[in-house]
């Protein structure tokens, strides 16, 4: 329950909408404790991973000239 609001504010730091966030890393997070039964993982990028992904590409140009799924798929591949 921790890493939810790190997944959120990581999303929304690289640009993306905090939905994203869960999108991309909660299913892991369940999978793990599904299959492990323990309840003790983080997983999803960095807040540095983040901010260079932002900084590097140029977030807020690239979102408005090509959209989020566009940025999205930049960021997939930067990563």
């Amino acid at each position: 329950a921790t890493s939810v609001p790190q997944l959120i504010a990581y999303a929304e730091t690289v640009g993306y909408a905090g939905y994203r966030g869960l999108a991309t890393a909660g299913p892991p997070l369940m999978a793990w404790g599904l299959v492990t039964g323990s309840p003790y993982m983080n997983a999803g990028v960095t807040s540095i991973t983040a901010l260079m992904a932002k900084s590097d590409l140029n977030g807020e140009a690239y979102l408005q000239e090509h959209g989020e799924e566009a940025y999205v798929e930049l960021v997939a591949a930067y990563s």
